[in-house]
C-alpha cells in the first residue's frame, strides 16, 4: 500500500473545484456536478488514506508491544530494540494519520 499522500487528494480537490467554479461562472451545469464528484472522490480518498494510515500505525505498534517480548525471553537486546523502535513508528504514523 501507498503512503499517505495529502497532495494527491488535494490536487484531485483543487481540479474539482476549479472546474466547479468553471461551470458555476459559465452556467454549466454538467461542469458544476463533474466539479462536485470530483472533490466529493477526492475527499473519500482523503479519508481512507488516513484510516489506512492509523490501521497501519496500530499494527505496527502491536507487533512492536511483541517483539521486545520475544528479545526478553532469547535474552536478545537487538530485538527488544527493535521493538521499542516498531512501536515508537507505529505511534508516529498514527498521529501523521489523523
Amino acid at each position: 500500500m501507498a503512503e499517505h499522500n495529502p497532495t494527491s487528494s488535494r490536487g484531485k480537490a483543487v481540479a474539482g473545484n476549479v472546474k466547479l467554479g468553471f461551470g458555476r461562472l459559465i452556467g454549466n451545469q454538467q461542469l458544476i456536478d463533474e466539479g462536485t464528484a470530483e472533490v466529493a472522490m477526492a475527499q473519500a480518498e482523503a479519508a481512507a488514506e488516513l484510516a489506512s494510515g492509523q490501521a497501519r500505525g496500530a499494527i505496527q505498534e502491536r507487533d512492536g508491544t511483541i517483539t521486545p517480548g520475544t528479545g526478553s525471553v532469547l535474552q536478545s537486546p537487538g530485538l527488544s530494540s527493535e521493538g521499542h523502535t516498531k512501536i515508537v513508528r507505529g505511534t508516529r504514523r498514527k498521529q501523521v494519520n489523523k
